[in-house]
């Protein structure tokens, strides 16, 4: 079984055990605690479908499975679709905003993977976008590998791709996950470095394949060499990470686990880059999500927003098995461990399987969607505005609830992004006007 592939094609969210099966995670945690945070359940009226999928026919691309890129200036949208194209086995794609008087979005194919034995396949994760356009993004599966895309010379013609990395045997990480963090300002001590996780290989033996590894990908004599710095070790040091890190002003790297820990539930960590003359980065835990607090499997990419992380889990407190919002709160001397606060627990009929990272909006206020749940199981979208004035509880408001056709169905695991003027978007990985999947814009 492909488990990197059954975990981007399954429609539910899975945890990845140590028999490296992807399983439906289980509703089973019952919790009597307090519940934080009253909903609003409020339909926006400014949800539109910008983009269906088309059918799987042909060399026609779909199956989104992306976090955005977004051009501040030109409006003009980048993403990947992992199946299709001509090379079957996905594609890089922009979509341009609409010339009056059409209303039509403008998809175009960037880039075509699997037409080559040493190409990846399956393109998944975020993107990040660089000066002169140029893309760097992960696949999944074919070799797995780093690429770069560069804009056409000549017009009409295909981007040009670039191997940073492709991913071999022995001890390198295997299946990059989620992109890469860019570290254009070298917080982390090396300028111009990307950092990623995988979730199988490093050096590792706990893990049939390997538990995973954090890497880093960095210029060197006009190459580019991978350092692997930090190779997971299965049990309570975790395993199986699946979203890339993020960084604070000081070069740490936060992320997380999806199984490990005391109870196998999953942790929290982060990564602090060595002083010289050491060479070492320092792994340490912040938390360990425990049975015993009803929590289990953290599922989405971590934010760093003001000194503290944010981020989900899949399973809920309070007899809901629909996941938590969480934040993790440094510690105050003379503190020494971090505190995490429950901010929300989904249910089912609010969203069920919080996915995806969550986006900041001008206001402070957090953006972000859930896998399932909601009207027809297909997923929401939903807003948490921080305690104002005398309140001490963050305000969930349901944005928008999936309806499968035509607006789409189980929103991708990479989170949302918004544009200069405020426009929120997003992809779902199913549904649409033919089934496929779909590109949707919100106006706050």
């Amino acid at each position: 079984m492909n488990c990197s592939r059954a975990l981007r094609r399954a429609g539910a969210l899975f945890a990845y055990f140590s028999d490296r099966v992807f399983v439906r995670l289980a509703a089973s945690i019952a919790i009597a605690v307090t519940a934080i945070a009253g909903a609003s359940p409020v339909q926006a009226r400014t949800y539109k479908t910008i983009y269906s999928f088309p059918m799987a026919t042909g060399t026609n691309f779909y199956g989104p499975q992306t976090g955005l890129f977004i051009d501040q200036k030109s409006g003009a949208i980048y993403g990947t679709a992992s199946d299709g194209g001509s090379g079957a086995g996905g594609v890089v794609f922009s979509l341009t905003p609409p010339k009056a008087p059409s209303i039509l979005w403008t998809i175009t194919k960037l880039y075509d993977f699997g037409n080559a034995s040493d190409d990846g396949k399956a393109p998944a994760g975020r993107l990040v976008g660089l000066a002169g356009d140029t893309l760097i993004g992960t696949t999944i599966d074919g070799p797995g590998l780093v690429y770069r895309l560069s804009p056409p010379v000549a017009p009409n013609t295909m981007w040009t791709e670039t191997l940073l990395h492709v991913n071999g045997c022995c001890g390198d990480p295997v299946s990059p996950y989620d992109g890469v963090l860019y570290d254009v300002k070298g917080l982390a001590g090396t300028r111009g470095a990307y950092y990623g996780v995988t979730n199988q290989g490093g050096t590792s033996s706990n893990c049939y394949g390997g538990c995973g590894a954090v890497y880093m990908l960095s210029r060197v004599s006009k190459a580019w060499k991978l350092t692997i710095i930090h190779s997971f070790a299965g049990s309570k040091q975790g395993w199986t990470p699946t979203y890339t890190v993020e960084m604070d002003n000081k070069g740490v790297l936060y992320g997380e686990a999806g199984n490990g820990g005391p109870d196998g539930m999953g942790l929290i960590y982060s990564l602090t880059p060595p002083v010289p003359p050491k060479t070492g980065w320092t792994y340490a835990i912040l938390h360990n999500f425990t049975l015993s607090n009803g929590e289990g499997h953290p599922i989405s990419p971590l934010l760093f927003y003001k000194g503290e992380l944010y981020g989900s889990s899949s399973i809920g407190y309070v007899g809901g098995p629909g996941g938590t919002l969480f934040k993790l709160t440094p510690p105050v001397a003379p503190k020494k461990a971090w505190t995490k606060t429950n901010l929300y627990t989904f249910t089912g009929s609010n969203g069920d399987g919080p996915n995806g990272k969550l986006l900041v909006d001008k206001s402070g206020a957090l953006w972000g969607t859930t896998f399932s749940g909601g009207a027809k199981n297909c997923g929401t979208v939903y807003k948490m505005s921080p305690p104002a004035g005398s309140k001490k509880t963050w305000t969930y408001t349901l944005i928008h609830s999936f309806n499968d056709k035509p607006d789409g169905c189980n929103p991708t695991n990479y989170g949302l992004a918004t544009d200069a003027s405020g426009k929120i978007y997003g992809a779902t990985n199913s549904g649409g006007a033919k089934g496929n999947g779909s590109i949707f814009m919100i106006v706050p």
